[in-house]
């Protein structure tokens, strides 16, 4: 006689076997998930560990059927269905229900083992997540593939739901703490990390500029900020060489206050600009969207920085003047250490507007754009009839930092002189002089079509 023959040949044996199983589906689903989410090195494993657990619940709900079945159909059904045995019919065989007592009841029978495995299956996954693919790939991250490795925190760095931001943040701040994994690995993790955080603040800013004040992206920095932060702080000073640069950056990007400090004492532990610590600093400047910091970047600006370093200090400059006006509306109400260094920052841009570089011209424009300020008036009214401006275009800069997306200066193709104009635009409209020069520009002819609409939209305007 089969075991399940045995079983089911007593209701009360079924009962006992089912209630058993139930017991066994309820307090090993944890153990299961728990080892497949903080053990297993293989997906294998994952495979058979999930198996077994199917057939669990398939062999519960199937007693469950039984036992249930052999309560609701009639005519002795579990001893002549299951057990196959011969029944005398209790009933006259013309009669409704010696015609019952005869049925089979398989597609009722089928239908009940079905609705306890999906009943049993979806309780165990809502409440344990034993089924979740996002564990599988907790597996692989632990396993000695490396290239694999690299390629899943690639994919978890694009992530945009919040429940699978959620997991994301979670299994990457896992693996840059683990020691066991290779540094590059870690530091994948921590730049998937940074992507996230610039996908989150860069939401929360767009959410605010239509007026939402809250949003489960801005919920989830705040979370950052509060824990993941604090160890970010610690590990900072003590990180590998190659990690180091990494962590600096994204305690810029958690924008957490605490971290300003850390991060300027990088700047001078680290002047060279050539070196990643340093443009870790400065883009981490850029990316705390402080104004308070805006003078130590102004500070660096040089116009003989490499490129690179340019076109970092640049963005940070625009991330930080962009702060400053969100903070204080107008300069006039701002402390006075950071009106100079606003003043200085269109100094420094004003004078580049005639660089040799049209890049570098492409940028000062650019970054003259966000102050508005007075004093950009006449280097801008110089930098359009310059030699050769007329036949520069600027695409958008990018400003390469060690840990999330990069930065960006400039938002599409457009002539220089659009983008000077542009700028101008952003002068009080009651300037007498811009006023005055627009005039004089629309009256003298030969300008480009775009440029000559721009200026008289703004002729227009004032």
């Amino acid at each position: 006689m089969s075991l399940f023959r045995w079983i089911a040949g007593s209701r009360v044996r079924l009962a006992i076997a089912a209630l058993i199983g139930i017991a066994a589906c309820v307090f090993l689903a944890a153990p299961a998930a728990e080892f497949i989410r903080y053990s297993s090195t293989s997906i294998v494993q994952n495979l058979f560990v999930r198996l077994g657990f199917a057939f669990l619940i398939l062999t519960t709900a199937t007693l469950l059927a039984v036992l249930v079945g052999d309560l609701v159909f009639p005519g002795r059904w579990r001893e002549r269905i299951i057990l196959g045995r011969n029944v005398a019919p209790t009933a006259p065989d013309d009669s409704l229900e010696a015609v019952k007592g005869l049925k089979s009841y398989y597609i009722h029978f089928s239908f009940m083992i079905a609705a306890f495995c999906v009943v049993g299956g979806v309780g165990i996954h809502s409440s344990t997540q034993l089924f979740s693919s996002r564990d599988d790939t907790r597996t692989t991250l632990r396993g000695d593939d490396v290239e694999r490795k690299l390629m899943i925190i690639t994919e978890l760095a694009g992530t945009r739901t919040e429940r699978e931001v959620n997991s994301a943040l979670e299994i990457l701040d896992t693996v840059w703490r683990d020691e066991r994994q290779p540094t590059e690995v870690r530091r994948a993790s921590l730049v998937a990390l940074g992507e996230l955080l610039d996908y989150l603040v860069q939401a929360v800013e767009t959410w605010r500029t239509e007026g939402k004040r809250e949003s489960w992206q801005g919920d989830i920095v705040l979370e950052l900020r509060q824990a993941f932060a604090d160890d970010l702080r610690r590990f900072q000073p003590g990180a590998p060489a190659s990690l180091r640069p990494v962590v600096t950056f994204l305690l810029g990007a958690v924008q957490d206050v605490r971290a300003n400090e850390l991060i300027l004492n990088e700047l001078v532990a680290y002047p060279d600009d050539a070196s990643d610590a340093w443009r870790a600093a400065i883009g981490a400047l850029g990316a705390a969207h402080q104004a308070d910091l805006l003078p130590a970047v102004v500070d660096r600006l040089d116009a003989g920085r490499s490129d690179t370093a340019y076109a970092i200090l640049a963005w940070a400059t625009q991330e930080l003047v962009k702060s400053f006006y969100r903070a204080y509306g107008e300069p006039e109400k701002a402390p006075e250490a950071l009106k100079e260094a606003v003043e200085r920052a269109v100094a420094f841009f004003g004078a580049e507007l005639l660089a040799e570089s049209p890049e570098r011209r492409c940028i000062a424009a650019e970054l003259l754009r966000f102050t508005g300020h007075v004093a950009a008036r006449d280097p801008l009214f110089a930098a359009f009839d310059a030699p050769g401006a007329k036949d520069i275009f600027c695409g958008t800069a990018k400003a390469d930092v060690p840990a999330g997306n990069p930065g960006w200066i400039g938002t599409g193709d457009e002539s220089l002189r659009a983008r000077i104009v542009q700028a101008i635009a952003t002068i009080a409209r009651d300037d007498a002089k811009v006023g005055e020069w627009i005039r004089s520009r629309l009256a003298a002819g030969g300008l480009e079509e775009t440029v000559e609409a721009l200026l008289q939209q703004l002729a227009e305007q004032r």
